[in-house]
């Protein structure tokens, strides 16, 4: 149920049955799990499950996993890597939130929800590939990923929205898809190394201080109708 073992600060080690088919809400917050495979009976990884979980380097999560809850792995500051099913469709507020050594993330391609704030203080994070069925990405959702260096947009992406990617200091050029019409406020803010963007014609809105803070930026290509 919701909090089982929440605070449980000496836990490390947790062995599922076969049947169990279900994890409440903050089952784990706050133990010290280093690593843990999940049953393959859940289909879900419910808000804040693993929530200050200092200690948890690694986990496997099941490939019939299709969402995982808001803040769900926010401030397991260890975790370096992980695999999201390729079914996830899902991915809440904060999911990720502060997970400071996650390195490598690929997100699925039935991806179509990505809550605020999912990604923040990502500081290790490098590279990102924003799936197809993405629409909107929302406040803050990569806000201060202070190593991200590259993003590769599918078309199919049509907003970005408050602070999305500011404070992304390495992020040093961006190709924006052909579908997106809006870009959020500050969503490019304080990216310092951003030298060179292109805007598409699609953009219809370009929100206030979008790229405030951009102090290495050289070249603004606008091919936008009314920017």
């Amino acid at each position: 149920g919701n909090g089982a073992f929440c605070g449980c600060g000496a836990l490390k080690k947790v062995q599922f049955g076969l049947n169990v088919s279900y994890i409440g809400m903050s089952a784990f917050a706050g133990t010290a799990i280093d690593t843990i495979s999940l049953p393959n009976g859940i289909s879900r990884i419910e808000n804040f499950t693993f929530r200050n979980c200092a200690a948890l380097q690694s986990i496997t999560i099941p490939e019939n996993v299709h969402y995982i809850g808001g803040g769900a792995f926010e401030y397991c500051v260890l975790l370096d890597t992980i695999n999201i099913p390729n079914i996830v469709d899902t991915i809440g507020s904060g999911a990720f939130d502060g997970c400071v050594s996650l390195k490598t993330i690929v997100l699925s391609e039935k991806l179509d929800t990505v809550g605020a704030y999912a990604f923040r203080d990502c500081s290790s994070l490098k590279s990102l590939n924003i799936p197809q069925k993405v629409k909107v990405l929302e406040d803050g959702t990569f806000k201060n990923c202070t190593k991200l260096e590259s993003i590769t947009f599918q078309e199919g992406l049509l907003k970005t929205k408050w602070e999305t990617f500011s404070g992304c200091i390495s992020l040093d050029s961006i190709v924006l898809p052909n579908s997106l019409n809006e870009i959020g406020s500050s969503s490019f803010a304080n990216c310092q190394a951003l030298n060179t963007i292109e805007i598409p014609k699609s953009v219809s809105k370009i929100n206030h201080r979008a790229f405030e803070g951009c102090t290495n930026l050289e070249r603004v290509i606008v091919k936008a109708f009314t920017p």
